[in-house]
């Protein structure tokens, strides 16, 4: 129950009244009692019913006193978003923040509560923010995320609580939804008595083809990228992107449609060190799909480690030459997380986290003089 008051003292009375039949009762075990004046904020009022065979039931409802002058936020869906396809950024529209605004009062800011579940980024003010836990990552992917701050963060926004600069976020690979919680600010510091959700669903593209895998190798002095599809109908050719950091992203080379279904592509100037690489995929009319990011250390004395991304229960495959590896996953506070490593043929190790949730852990691998730790995204 939402109560708008005048600033000052609070002046709602707390008035119960409950009809009961012979032999039932109904009893306040939590809250203000009646005739208490309800305080500015929730207030909580649990009861207790009882019939006469003595069973009971219990419920509760909140009551919101809040400055007349507040704004309001309510809830909203975006259906089937689309994050662009080079960046996986997805921008939403200052529109649909939702914000009620009291005659004569101005809004001058949104508070994003809490970092979004689900998301890698979010940009707010022209900043990008990863998860609070950030810090305590070990940065191997050389980007750069500022951890989101405990107290969330405030989005500038016009008089009509409608942020200036666009609301940026960037779901996790395979991630159907991401959730903003916010409140919103006006001109004298009061906020929304209660926080409202953007919901925003993801779609995808219409795929031009299937592809069935997408790996690389080291071979001599290059990397080998190779893949394999299906159901290629009207379908033009592959551009081959890489990138050194892997968030820049640039076409290194085209590989055009033969319907073999089998097909490859050497980058003979690999950087050395980390190189990341995904197919664009192009149909006939230009439409057009990226692959998952494979990423392979390179070392110029022939040295490699490829690691599966993202990946799905838990369990994927470790490709590297060095010799006799040592694994060990850790989570995003640094924490070890207990994993089964077998042994299999071609230089490939499967590891397998014995308990484990969906979100961003860090692998670290160690032979000889060599410590390399890897990004690994579990689905």
């Amino acid at each position: 129950i939402l109560v708008p008051v005048s600033a000052g003292t609070p002046s709602v009375v707390a008035t119960y009244n409950s009809a009961t039949s012979t032999g039932n009762t109904v009893t306040r075990t939590a809250g203000l009692a009646s005739g208490s004046f309800f305080p500015f904020g929730n207030n909580t009022v649990t009861f207790r019913a009882t019939n006469l065979y003595n069973i009971s039931k219990t419920c509760s409802f909140k009551v919101v006193i809040y400055d007349q002058t507040a704004p309001t936020v309510q809830n909203s869906i975006i259906p089937n978003a689309i994050p662009d396809a080079t960046t996986g950024n997805y921008s939403i529209s200052s529109a649909l923040f939702d914000v009620t605004i009291p005659s004569g009062e101005t809004v001058t800011g949104l508070l994003i509560s809490t970092f979004p579940l689900g998301a890698e980024s979010i940009t707010i003010n022209g900043i990008t923010y990863g998860p609070p836990t950030t810090s305590a990552r070990i940065n191997i992917s050389k980007i750069d995320l500022i951890p989101f701050p405990t107290g969330g963060v405030i989005a500038i926004t016009d008089n009509l609580g409608k942020p200036i600069d666009p609301i940026i976020v960037n779901p996790l690979p395979n991630q159907n939804q991401i959730n903003i919680d916010y409140l919103a600010i006006n001109s004298n510091n009061i906020q929304s008595p209660l926080p409202a959700t953007l919901t925003v669903n993801f779609g995808s593209a219409p795929l031009p083809l299937t592809l069935i895998n997408f790996s690389a190798k080291p071979q001599e002095n290059q990397i080998l990228l190779t893949w394999k599809t299906t159901n290629e109908t009207n379908f033009s050719h592959f551009e081959i992107q890489k990138s050194e950091n892997g968030k820049e992203f640039g076409a290194i080379g085209n590989v055009n449609s033969t319907k073999s279904s089998f097909y490859n592509f050497n980058d003979t100037n690999p950087n050395e060190g980390l190189n990341y690489y995904k197919l664009k995929m192009v149909d006939l009319d230009g439409t057009s799909t990226f692959s998952k990011t494979i990423s392979i250390n390179f070392e110029k004395n022939g040295y490699y480690l490829l690691v599966e991304n993202p990946v799905k229960n838990g369990e994927f495959l470790v490709r590297s030459n060095y010799l006799n590896p040592s694994f060990t996953l850790l989570n995003s506070l640094g924490q070890k997380i207990g994993i089964s490593v077998s042994e299999m043929v071609d230089n490939q190790h499967k590891i397998k986290a014995k308990t484990i949730n969906a979100g961003v852990y860090f692998l670290m691998v160690e032979s000889e003089s060599k410590l390399v730790t890897r990004k690994v995204l579990i689905d």
